[in-house]
């Protein structure tokens, strides 16, 4: 048995010579197994489930995405308004402090 897979891996080899030298065509196509056992309708099925697939991925992420854009509006809405109000606050405070001030000059 060792004698014969020696033999015929050598014929092989001398063959693949003879072949390159002749320039005889030999090898398969890189696509020859996909295109031999699945026929080209079966293929655009499963080419479509794939597609398929990529789209809810892309739509969950795009809904994940928007969750988030929500979320840090709302926090920066958020501070925009306790800004505001602090602003108010300090605003309403000089003014009292300024009519306080007044009053205190207007009296002596």
């Amino acid at each position: 048995m060792h004698y014969s897979y020696k033999s015929a891996t050598l014929a092989v080899k001398q063959a693949i010579i003879q072949l390159d030298h002749s320039k005889v065509p030999y090898q398969r196509p890189t696509d020859y197994y996909a295109e031999s056992v699945k026929p080209d309708a079966h293929m655009a099925k499963v080419k479509q489930v794939l597609l398929n697939e990529k789209k809810r991925v892309q739509e969950i992420e795009d809904r994940k995405r928007q969750r988030e854009i929500k979320k840090f509006a709302k926090s920066v809405h958020s501070e925009r308004v306790k800004d505001k109000a602090k602003k108010k606050r300090d605003l309403l405070d000089k003014v009292d402090a300024l009519k306080r001030k007044t009053r205190g000059n207007n009296v002596g």
